[in-house]
């Protein structure tokens, strides 16, 4: 307890000592933007602060850390409103609203930052699609059936010449793995300097289905022969089998599949046995496997 008391007191003047020194320290203070014309549509962020870095004594200093509310620096839209539609303010301008706050032996180091950049528009919008980025993969098994975007479309508001060059709405990227049921996100869009977006956000839903295997006969078929000449292959069906979604496996006919030969492709061909292809196949399905692979075949006389 003795070894606490003293401690306690030389903690004290050691502490009442160094509130004698200089020290630097950076203060924030709130900015805020007034008078904006009802017009008037600000497509870019400012800094919600500036941050003044500043020298004193550690008295003064540790007051303003401690107890000290600074007022929020107010810049007048007005003030600095110029014919075109971006304003630069130089901070430097602002410090003198700012230091009244300040004892008069505090000393300013530098403003961060030391400029402001200020982008409106006079209403000019237009409304252009959203496109997503990233990276959006289903489980094994899986696929994404469908996916809906909510809204499609967002409306930007920025100066004519920006607008002009706007396009896209781009999400920022998205990254989701092995999804294997109905997934509900929600991204933010890419930032655009000197665009805002209504709404800055976007809903997404990707809804997921599972992978069947299904087998479906379907017939070899001739093209572009002469009159007098026809084509027989052995056997003249082949087994088509693939994965396909539960949605579509209903859906699904021979006659959405193709596998055809031309004549030019077998009137200077050699070999006994022809590999086959699909020339169609519908939308929707993967792993398309024919079987057997190949076949024989004749070019008959009529």
């Amino acid at each position: 307890m003795v070894f606490l008391f003293f401690f306690a007191i030389a903690s004290t003047f050691w502490f009442i000592r160094a509130l004698n020194d200089d020290y630097v320290v950076d203060i924030q203070i709130p900015v805020r933007l007034s008078n904006v014309p009802n017009n008037v549509i600000i497509t870019n962020n400012l800094p919600s602060h500036l941050t003044f870095r500043v020298k004193d004594k550690g008295s003064v200093l540790f007051g303003y850390k401690m107890g000290k509310v600074f007022a929020p620096i107010s810049i007048n839209f007005n003030d600095y409103r110029q014919d075109g539609q971006q304003i630069v303010i130089n901070t430097a301008s602002l410090d003198r609203n700012a230091f009244s706050q300040f004892n008069s032996t505090t000393k300013a180091i530098s403003i961060l930052p030391d400029k402001m950049e200020l982008i409106y528009t006079l209403g000019e919008k237009k409304k252009i699609p959203v496109s997503l980025t990233g990276s959006i993969n289903a489980d094994r098994q899986y696929y994404i059936a469908d996916t809906l975007v909510q809204p499609d479309k967002v409306m930007a508001y920025a100066p004519k010449k920006i607008l002009n060059k706007l396009r896209v709405a781009y999400t920022k990227p998205i990254l989701l793995k092995d999804i294997n049921n109905t997934t509900y996100y929600q991204i933010s869009l890419r930032p655009v300097k000197g665009v805002k977006f209504v709404p800055t956000t976007i809903k997404l839903v990707f809804h997921t289905d599972v992978y069947s295997e299904k087998k479906i006969e379907v017939p070899i078929i001739g093209t572009n022969f002469p009159p007098n000449k026809h084509l027989l292959t052995f056997p003249s069906k082949v087994n088509v089998t693939f994965q396909v979604g539960s949605a579509l496996y209903k859906q699904i006919k021979a006659s959405d599949f193709g596998i055809e030969i031309s004549y030019k492709e077998l009137e200077h061909y050699r070999l006994d046995k022809y590999p086959l292809r699909l020339t169609r196949m519908p939308h929707g399905i993967r792993n398309a496997q024919i079987t057997p692979r190949r076949v024989d075949f004749l070019i008959e006389q009529n």
